[in-house]
């Protein structure tokens, strides 16, 4: 079988956002952010060293929309317009190395670090925090009507700033996903009961941030197709969700499972991931997809490590783009590696050390530090 590496690095059309190749770097939280959330430029450098790399399309890590919905200290801020300008910034960076810029829209709802929520958090319905001690408030129907405002206003400035599109993140425990959840939304409104109304949260605010961008520019949504914990939310739920995200505005989706506070093996961020057979183990839910839209634009993520792998799933038509975030945290020149014929795996062994540094530093590779410590500071161009 001739497998079309090679069409992995020419350019494609997501949607309606056109593209330089087929490799998408993932949104990975890399901390650095200050205290209000503005955006330095050592951390823009960073996501600026990716596009360099080879990535044809640039997620940075999530931009928080509202104060309650930060969930992670160094996170950075898209919630008001000052804003603006980092973005801007950003845009720039990623522009001038010839890549696309899509900004990821978060609301972390009941996840976050204690010290960011100031004894208490929010979600669809009173309880305890998965993540932490906090007591869990109940949002009201008034307060989920301003979190869809938000999100809009955060995707206008990020297109006012450059961006080439938005993602709402709807993946790994965070807010539109604690609302699709039976185990966490146990509303007796219009937002809770039956799975239709469990997804109406999500439906509603597709749509919000759809009417804010207009008919065409790109909105991709980034959505977990399972749970992953006991008495959570099952893979038909998640393909029910995800063709309500296409049927609502969404012009490209990114395939994910699991949550944060899923068991360690089953968390998005699998640990042995191996180049071969433990490759993309979210592939299953793609198809299935795949086979009920068949020409929805599909970006898949996690646990992809080798070019035969991505070209044996895009010859069979399981995917359009493969999302990389840990493999390029170990090679941020992984792309261009490969793009130059040396087509070994990435180097990443899924070990997870890259995602236990201080969320006040910038986050590496331990395992690749003196190889990425060389290609970060060469990139910061500025």
């Amino acid at each position: 079988m001739n497998l079309p590496i090679h069409d992995l690095f020419r350019p494609a059309v997501l949607g309606t956002l056109e593209v330089p190749n087929r490799f998408v770097a993932s949104a990975v939280h890399l901390g650095g952010a200050s205290a209000k959330g503005t955006l330095p430029p050592l951390l823009a450098a960073r996501w600026e060293a990716l596009a360099a790399g080879g990535a044809g399309t640039v997620i940075p890590g999530a931009a928080f929309v509202e104060p309650r919905g930060r969930f992670f200290p160094g996170q950075w801020n898209l919630g008001e317009d000052a804003r603006e300008g980092d973005v801007q910034d950003l845009s720039r960076r990623i522009h001038r190395q010839g890549a696309r810029l899509v900004v990821q829209l978060a609301h972390g709802g009941f996840l976050g670090h204690p010290e960011l929520r100031d004894g208490r958090t929010w979600g669809p319905s009173e309880g305890t925090a998965p993540t932490s001690p906090l007591p869990v408030q109940a949002l009201e129907e008034r307060d989920l009507e301003d979190i869809l405002d938000t999100f809009a206003a955060s995707a206008l400035r990020a297109l006012r700033g450059g961006a080439d599109g938005v993602q709402i993140h709807a993946a790994h425990g965070t807010l539109p996903m604690q609302f699709l959840s039976p185990r966490h939304n146990r509303r007796s409104d219009r937002f809770g009961g039956s799975p239709e109304n469990r997804r109406l949260f999500l439906q509603s605010l597709v749509r919000r941030v759809r009417e804010a961008l207009g008919p065409t520019l790109p909105l991709w949504v980034k959505l977990s197709f399972r749970e992953e914990v006991p008495g959570g939310y099952d893979e038909p739920e998640g393909i029910a969700a995800a063709l309500c995200c296409l049927d609502a505005g969404a012009d490209a989706l990114e395939l994910s499972s699991g949550s944060h506070y899923s068991l360690p093996p089953l968390r998005p961020t699998r640990v042995g991931i191996a180049a071969g057979s433990s490759e993309a183990p979210f592939a299953p839910f793609a198809r299935e997809l795949r086979r009920l839209r068949p020409h929805a634009p599909l970006i898949l993520t996690g646990g992809l490590r080798s070019l035969e792998v991505m070209a044996s799933l895009l010859q069979e038509g399981v995917c359009d783009a493969f999302g990389l975030g840990r493999p390029l945290l170990a090679e941020p020149d992984l792309v261009n590696r490969w793009r130059e014929d040396d087509a070994r795996p990435a180097a990443c062994i899924s070990c997870n050390a890259c995602l236990k540094g201080s969320d006040e530093e910038l986050r590496d590779c331990p395992v690749m530090r003196d190889k990425t410590e060389v290609f970060w500071g060469a990139q910061d161009l500025d």
